[in-house]
């Protein structure tokens, strides 16, 4: 059993330094994402602001709230699987060290 054991461990490596790859990678997106989703939701509070002030048309001021919300929902998503990402990571590290 103690072999079969460290065998699986010893399995469970590449496996770990796949995943800390593909962390990195997630990150690097995550974050290029969040500085252009930050000015972009910067712009579409301007001109929420400004179709307030000039049109008053709700419709659009609606429209641009929906599109900020789809951009917060995208970066929600890309930082859950982060996390997943490294959970399942902690989680191997766990295996391994046990």
């Amino acid at each position: 059993m103690f072999i079969l054991k460290l065998i699986a461990k010893i399995c469970v490596l590449p496996l770990i330094l796949v995943l800390a790859v593909l962390l990195g990678i997630v990150k690097l997106f995550v974050g290029i994402y969040n500085v252009a989703r930050s000015l972009f939701t910067f712009l579409l509070g301007a001109l929420i602001v400004l179709t307030i002030i000039y049109y008053q048309d709700w419709l659009q001021v609606g429209f641009l709230a929906v599109l900020s919300g789809i951009g917060f929902a995208i970066l929600f998503v890309g930082i859950a699987f982060e996390v997943m990402i490294e959970e399942f990571i902690e989680r191997l590290g766990m295996f391994v060290m046990s």
